[in-house]
């Protein structure tokens, strides 16, 4: 298993955990194209991500959410009620997004 910090701090995010078959985001604090050159750049493979999980949503860790979507097609994790605070629509992307409810 592999972790890497593509990108950590006040103003972006995303973290890149893999195994040999698989690989997840932890937050998408970057566009899209900076996730790929941070992947390119540090050896990890975008073609092993199947999902990204957001901790929260404050900008930092969810400004390059929707371009990810958009780009990857990809499910996304975030708690009910983070989703309920976004400040932006998601347009025809929402049916991707997988509430998890914390008890």
């Amino acid at each position: 298993m592999r972790f890497i910090a593509l990108s950590s701090g006040s103003k972006q995010n995303c973290f890149y955990i893999e195994s040999e078959e698989d690989a997840v985001l932890v937050d998408m604090g970057v566009s899209y194209p900076a996730l790929l050159r941070f992947l390119q750049e540090s050896g990890g493979d975008p073609g092993k991500i199947r999902a990204l999980f957001v901790t929260h949503e404050h900008q930092d860790h969810i400004n390059g959410m929707r371009s990810f979507l958009r780009n990857s097609g990809l499910p996304v994790y975030i708690h009910e009620k983070s989703r309920l605070f976004l400040d932006y629509r998601l347009n025809n992307h929402q049916e991707k997004l997988r509430l998890h409810r914390f008890r």
